[in-house]
């Protein structure tokens, strides 16, 4: 289960995932005027859920379509 959970964990590549949350929290802070912990606290999971979905999903398609056994 610990295996498993490892490499989920690394298919959702967290350096990359987290470079992407700095930037989108940047841009959140830049934009908005009042700050609302609601609103910070769901941009979070919402934009981990997308960034490390997207980020697995592409690493699944290129591995489909990279391999030698395709």
């Amino acid at each position: 289960m610990a295996t498993k959970l490892g490499e989920f964990i690394k298919l959702t590549k967290p350096k990359q995932t987290l470079l992407l949350m700095v930037s989108m929290y940047g841009g959140y802070f830049g934009a908005r005027g009042g700050l609302s912990l609601i609103n910070i606290i769901l941009l979070g999971l919402v934009g981990w859920l997308a960034i490390s979905g997207t980020t697995a999903m592409n690493m699944v398609i290129c591995l489909l379509y990279t391999s030698d056994a395709a």
